[in-house]
């Protein structure tokens, strides 16, 4: 399976052509504005009305100019997160093998721990965005969620690491196995792949990305069902790459991992057994 990644040299956008589809759009009064923004952290916008009469802003992040940095810039970790996850070794990995076609219109990953009602990290994106949806979204018993209008994805790292341990306790093992590490890889991983492509089908309206390629984008790709299934099977194709075996252990403080796990009950079932 492709990733449509920049490691596969895929076709780009570049930012004179999403300028250029912008004017014509402009023109056809399918978008209210649009306008583009220069300097380190290039990036375009546009204003228009979705199906529902609601006006929206979307942001786009041409490729063609995205770096390092400015991808770091749109990564945001709560200090508990940061214990098992490294933001550098996360943003190198997005940079290299990231489907294009989402970090295009990424406004932003959010990788928290949430597991009592304050939490710093929505506060402060609510006061930077003054949105205070920030305070609700991926709550409850959600592990990752796409808020579509701002182009935001969500990753609830701790409520992750809770299903894990509930799973284990209903079934004494794991689906990967006993290997906590590994399995929290996995889940990681496919929740990331799993919302990264419902950001492309339902954040990116450059229409001629899906037309040139069906069989990575299927009509129906979109599906909540085909969703679920693309992302397991993205993160495990990942996880079985040797080439880009190096840029994920990067994502994980793997001694951390490894402590958090054999503090956690199933660990000392596991040593009973």
């Amino acid at each position: 399976m492709k990733h449509h990644s920049r490691n596969e040299n895929q076709k780009i956008l570049t930012k004179e052509e999403i300028l250029e589809e912008l004017k014509l759009w402009k023109e056809m009064d399918e978008i209210e504005s649009y306008s583009e923004e220069e300097g380190e952290d290039s990036y375009v916008w546009y204003e228009a009305t979705d199906s529902f009469g609601c006006d929206y802003v979307r942001t786009l992040y041409p490729q063609d100019q995205e770096t390092e940095e400015s991808l770091m810039e749109r990564i945001h970790l709560d200090d508990k997160t940061k214990e098992i996850i490294d933001k550098k070794g996360f943003v190198d990995f997005l940079y290299e093998n990231g489907n294009v076609d989402a970090l295009m219109v990424l406004e932003g990953i959010v990788l928290f721990w949430e597991q009592e009602e304050e939490s710093p990290i929505r506060e402060k994106l609510w006061d930077f965005y003054g949105d205070e949806y920030f305070m609700e979204a991926c709550d409850g018993d959600c592990v990752g969620y796409t808020w579509v209008e701002r182009g935001i994805v969500f990753v609830n790292v701790g409520k992750t690491i809770e299903l894990m341990a509930e799973d284990y306790e209903l079934n004494g093992s794991f689906p990967q196995g006993n290997d906590f590490t590994q399995e929290f890889k996995v889940n990681f991983l496919g929740t990331l792949c799993h919302e990264l492509r419902h950001l492309v089908y339902e954040c990116n309206e450059f229409g001629d990305l899906f037309e040139k390629d069906r069989e990575f984008y299927p009509n129906d790709g979109g599906l909540e069902e085909n969703v679920e299934e693309w992302g397991n099977e993205e993160a495990g194709i990942f996880l079985s790459d040797p080439n880009v075996k190096d840029s994920i252990d990067g994502i994980f403080q793997e001694e951390n991992l490894r402590k958090l796990g054999e503090e956690l009950p199933f660990e000392e079932e596991k040593e009973n057994e």
